[in-house]
């Protein structure tokens, strides 16, 4: 996945982000494309350390499914994520 990140700018610590991402998926053996939408919140510790806490919603339609558990060809898959980081800023 190549994701990008926006910040928006605001006068105090906190610093609200958006995102988005487009790239390859590998379930099973087979790779299909996806993307994935990212909204989150930067709390600025320092000048240079940032800790934030996102949700980030991922989608591939069409995946493979294996035949003998699934009598169908493909399936949507979704996941919903919530992650916690640290940016380091240099």
């Amino acid at each position: 996945m190549l994701n990008g990140y926006v910040d928006i700018k605001t006068a105090g610590p906190l610093t609200p982000f958006i995102g988005g991402g487009f790239g390859l998926a590998i379930l099973s053996i087979e790779a299909k494309s996806g993307t994935e939408a990212i909204a989150g919140v930067g709390f600025k510790v320092r000048p240079d350390l940032t800790l934030d806490a996102a949700y980030k919603f991922f989608t591939k339609v069409g995946a493979p499914v294996d035949p003998f558990i699934f009598p169908i060809d493909d399936v949507d898959y979704t996941t919903h994520n919530f992650t916690l980081g640290v940016r380091f800023d240099f």
